[in-house]
């Protein structure tokens, strides 16, 4: 396999999103240029070494804050470049999946999150200097699209009803936390809970039927056990009488 990111550049360029020599791609910063300069060729490169692997996939680490949706892009662009290699992706949330973070973290094929970190979900801004109206024109359309684009995303990709979703994006700073996430389907694990635990977040209705169940369960055996007792009273009595007669 090749080398990726030297550990020496990493160290004196203080890079905070590169490819590690391990093979894992680190989103640690934000969606700057640097995505274009050191991790889509990286990236490249790491899919072509695993194309040759059988049952291969990368591992995506992302603490971001977000960033340009174009280095977003380039991303999305080269993790389907993945799946048509067979390769799988997983996405690890560390701290923080914020705008540009987030989308990138709902596209693994398995996405997990740290038991603290978060996603903040919204449609971003998108800053011009179109000055004639053609080209206010033709920035409101490119802008349609890229907002549109983000809302199939979510809407693809996780389970957040519809109202919810457009609350979220509108908001501009919708925060969830990782039990919300894996409730609205942003994610699939949460990393130190249990498979039970997490079943009971993924469906709370079905964990409220355990407990209505455990309550009439327990309220039958109460039912059994006074009844059992009556019984028993019953018997002494009647054994007490006969020795009286």
């Amino acid at each position: 396999m090749s080398e990726y990111c030297d550990n020496a550049t990493t160290n004196d360029q203080k890079l905070l999103n590169y490819v590690a020599t391990t093979g894992d791609v680190y989103i640690m910063g934000g969606f700057d240029e640097t995505i274009s300069q050191h991790v889509v060729p990286a990236f490249k490169q790491l899919i072509d070494d695993k194309s040759k692997e059988r049952d291969a996939f990368i591992t995506i680490y992302i603490n971001s804050n977000g960033g340009y949706c174009h280095e977003l892009y380039n991303m999305l662009s080269l993790i389907e470049l993945a799946h048509a290699r067979g390769i799988g992706i997983v996405t690890v949330v560390m701290g923080r999946a914020f705008s540009c973070g987030s989308m990138l973290a709902i596209h693994g094929d398995h996405r997990v999150m740290y038991k603290y970190a978060r996603h903040i979900i919204h449609l971003g801004q998108q800053g011009s200097t179109v000055t004639t109206e053609k080209q206010i024109e033709r920035e409101h359309q490119s802008m349609v699209r890229h907002f549109s684009n983000i809302r199939e995303m979510y809407k693809k990709l996780t389970k957040l009803p519809s109202k919810e979703l457009e609350e979220a994006l509108t908001d501009d700073s919708y925060s969830l936390s990782a039990e919300e996430c894996l409730k609205y389907g942003l994610c699939d694990e949460i990393l130190g809970y249990t498979e039970e635990e997490m079943d009971a977040i993924k469906n709370p209705k079905k964990d409220e039927k355990k407990k209505l169940s455990k309550k009439s369960n327990k309220k039958d055996s109460e039912d059994d056990m006074k009844k059992s007792s009556k019984k028993e009273k019953k018997i002494l009595m009647e054994n007490e009488k006969k020795n009286d007669l």
